[in-house]
This record gives structure tokens, C-alpha cells and sequence, in this order.
């Protein structure tokens, strides 16, 4: 019979000689315990989880050890695993650094010069007893931040108006209860000012620009990512960061010709909004370059209709009833090529410069005779070779071939030779003449 899956969750064990011990049991679910103080922690001889998962992938996490000597990852999960459990190979993978979590997702965001914004989210957990409080801890010196403000267990954000412009805070949040104390959330810095940001450096500038531009623009500090927005008129895409570096991408190519107005807005870390508000410049894109030709038949110089023509791989037109074309492309070097059913492809490098007009002529395209007609006289020649050969071998055959001959003749052919008299080998030749 199979035994029923368990959650065990929420308990305190503790203060015993032995916290927990499985014995012959499988699949159940462990995690959220306080395992405090026992002489044995905990037992397993079969195969059970011993967590819910990480937190921060939307899981439950483990067990709260204390004899646990891990580092907290600053989300009141240890980490390294927990791999105490005797007697089998059971391990939790995301051990509770205490019996309740602190604050996460914690952020602090200074607004001008005058005060500093501190938000989070709950705890991840907290076994057994709720929170009652969140502590704000606060310094200029990461490593020695004191208690700075207490607040009830539904508080998820506080504003530190009590900063001087220029100095660097460091913040920090821990949750309790009666009972027990989280450890210390990630620490976050702020440093509040009234100095707008700039810009440091744009593009792409002036005249022909290729219409595979990517617009680039480096802000003189750090901004707030999601307050940055690049706006090209008429076009759509995507704005990627890297550092003080932002970039928008195109969805597609921008157009030839064209002149394209950029506009920048956005705010540093300490809310302070681009200096003038917003910053702006425009370019113009290259002018293409035209292509044109006409396309016939080798061998009887008739147009060829409908001839595909490429562009570095990339179909961009076809010929008329005349079998002439006319195309834009960019300027510089490119590869033009002409292909047709039944015929071969003809492939033309070609260099062009901006707003030039290139005629390539009259482009004669062979046709192509297929795989049959190439190969049918080869074929042919091998397969004479092999009829001549055989016939060759016939001949030799039946030059080589005779009659049997006769139980008489076998006789005299088989006797030996010196057994044979003047008299019989003359009547035998003569026999053998007529």
C-alpha cells in the first residue's frame, strides 16, 4: 500500500533529542520549520525534499537550522546547503538564516536634494509567529548602520527627509516578532543632489548616416533606467542600457533620404530631470544609389522576363517584358545577382557611390542544359567504350571456340606423340585435308 504524501510546515522543534526523524518514508515535503537547539537535528533514511524551493523563483524555501554556519544571501536564505540530515544523502537547498525573513526587493531612491525614498516588499517567510515590525537602519559607513526607524509589518516604504546634499546613506531593514529577529536585508545606497544630469556624448550625427544606425546617447551619471526614454519620430524600437549608456534599436532599417529628429528625457537616482528637460538633435540619413540594366538570352540576345535580381543575397526586383531593371540600393560595395529557371546564374560585384547612377549595360545569361544534357555525352562515350570492349571479347571467344572432336580424333590428339607411327600421322593428316 502506498504510503500518503505529508507537508510538514510551520512547526518548532526544538529543545529535543532527536528534531525530526523519517524512517522508510518517501516524497513528503519539509520546509518552513524552526529546527532549534536538539541533540540530533534531523533523520532520513528515505527520500523526502527538504525545501519548498527558492524564494526568489517564486518557492518556499527551507528549513530555519540552528546550527546552521552559512552566509545569508542578503534575502534571509543561506547560501550554501544545509546537509546535516543523518542517515541518508537528504539535503536542504535553501536553508533559513533565521526564523524570520527580512524585507526584500528593497530599493532607496533619493529625490533631489531633500530627501531619500527607502521601499520593500514582506518577508519571504516567518515560521509560525507574524510579523509584528520592520526596523529601518541607517549610516554613512556600510558596515556600521544603527536602528533609525520602527514601523508597523504593513509598512513597505518610509521618506528619510532628515539628508544633507552630497552624503552617501546607506539603508538596511530587518523584520521581528516577539520572539525572533530576521537577519539584515540588502543594504542600499542613496546619495541625494540637486545637479541635473547631461549628456556626455550622442549619435549618430550629420549627413549620410547608414539606415542600419543604431541611436546612441551617454548620460554624464546614472539614470533611473526606466524614466529614460529615446524617441526617433516615425520610427519604432527597443532601448537597451548599459552603464550611463543607452542605446535604441530600430525594429527596421531607417529609410534613405531621410532627415530624423531625436528627443532624449529622463532622471538620475536622485530624481533630478535631463538639464533643459529634454535633450534633442536630428541627422540625415545616405542617399541611394540607382543600378541599371538589361538582362538577354546568350545565345539569341531575346530579353529575359522576370529574371530575379539580388542584392548581397537579398531579392530585391525583377525584369520587365524588355528585361530591363532599375534599382535603389545603398551605396558602396555590393554583389548584384541575376538568376533565372534555365539558366545560369550570372553574379556582378559592383562598387557605387551616393546618389550615383550606374547603367552595368546588357547582362547575357547562358542557358543551363540541366544535369541530363551534361552528363548524356559522357555517359554516351563511357557506354561505347563498354559495347566496343564487349564486342572485342565476343570475337576473342569465338575465335578460341571448336567443335568437340570425334572419339578418334580425341585418340590421336591425346596419344602421346611418340607412340604414334609415320603411317598413322599421314593417313590422319590426310583425313584431316579433305
Amino acid at each position: 500500500m502506498k504510503r500518503p504524501i505529508i507537508l510538514l510546515s510551520g512547526n518548532v522543534l526544538e529543545y529535543n533529542f532527536r528534531g525530526l526523524s523519517l524512517r522508510d518514508s518517501f516524497e513528503n515535503d519539509i520546509y518552513k520549520n524552526s529546527i532549534n537547539d536538539n541533540e540530533i537535528q534531523a533523520q532520513d533514511d528515505g527520500n523526502n525534499t527538504w525545501d519548498g524551493g527558492d524564494p526568489a523563483e517564486g518557492g518556499s524555501g527551507g528549513n530555519f537550522w540552528s546550527d546552521y554556519d552559512g552566509q545569508d544571501r542578503g534575502d534571509g536564505i543561506g547560501e550554501d546547503t544545509y546537509n546535516k540530515i543523518e542517515n541518508g544523502d537528504n539535503q536542504d537547498r535553501f536553508p533559513l538564516t533565521s526564523s524570520i525573513g527580512p524585507p526584500v526587493n528593497v530599493n532607496a531612491r533619493p529625490f533631489s536634494a531633500d530627501h531619500v525614498n527607502i521601499s520593500w516588499e514582506e518577508p519571504y517567510y516567518s515560521i509560525r509567529y507574524p510579523i509584528e515590525n520592520i526596523t529601518l537602519y541607517r549610516g554613512t559607513d556600510p558596515d556600521n548602520l544603527s536602528a533609525y526607524q520602527s514601523m508597523n509589518a504593513t509598512s513597505r516604504e518610509f521618506t528619510d527627509e532628515n539628508v544633507t546634499e552630497g552624503e552617501e546613506y546607506h539603508y538596511g531593514l530587518k523584520a521581528s516578532n516577539s520572539r525572533y529577529e530576521s537577519s539584515m536585508s540588502e543594504i542600499k545606497t542613496a546619495v541625494p543632489d540637486s545637479i541635473p544630469p547631461t549628456i556626455e556624448d550622442y549619435g549618430p550625427q550629420g549627413e549620410n548616416v547608414p539606415i542600419n544606425a543604431t541611436i546612441v546617447v551617454e548620460f554624464s551619471e546614472e539614470m533611473r533606467e526606466e524614466s529614460v526614454n529615446i524617441s526617433v519620430d516615425g520610427v519604432r524600437g527597443d532601448i537597451e542600457s548599459e552603464g550611463n549608456t543607452f542605446r535604441f534599436i530600430p525594429e527596421e532599417n531607417l529609410s534613405f533620404t531621410e532627415r530624423y529628429y531625436v528627443n532624449v528625457t529622463g532622471t538620475d537616482l536622485a530624481a533630478n530631470p535631463l538639464e533643459g528637460g529634454r535633450f534633442s538633435w536630428n541627422f540625415m540619413t545616405v542617399s541611394t544609389a540607382t543600378i541599371i540594366g538589361r538582362v538577354v538570352d546568350d545565345d539569341d540576345g531575346e530579353p529575359i522576363e522576370d529574371a530575379t535580381i539580388d542584392v548581397d543575397g537579398e531579392p530585391i526586383s525583377f525584369t520587365d517584358q524588355e528585361g530591363g531593371f532599375e534599382i535603389e540600393v545603398p551605396p558602396g560595395n555590393l554583389t548584384l545577382e541575376i538568376s533565372k529557371e534555365g539558366y545560369e546564374t550570372e553574379k556582378i560585384d559592383l562598387e557605387v557611390g551616393s546618389g550615383e547612377v550606374k547603367d552595368i549595360g546588357e547582362i547575357r545569361m547562358k542557358r543551363d542544359e540541366g544535369i541530363i544534357s551534361r552528363t548524356f555525352w559522357p555517359m554516351a562515350l563511357v557506354g561505347a567504350i563498354v559495347l566496343l570492349l564487349g564486342v572485342l571479347a565476343a570475337l576473342v571467344t569465338l575465335k578460341n571456340w571448336e567443335e568437340p572432336p570425334s572419339p578418334d580424333e580425341e585418340d590421336i590428339y591425346e596419344e602421346d606423340y611418340e607412340d604414334i607411327t609415320h603411317e598413322e600421322f599421314e593417313s590422319w593428316w590426310d583425313e584431316e585435308g579433305s
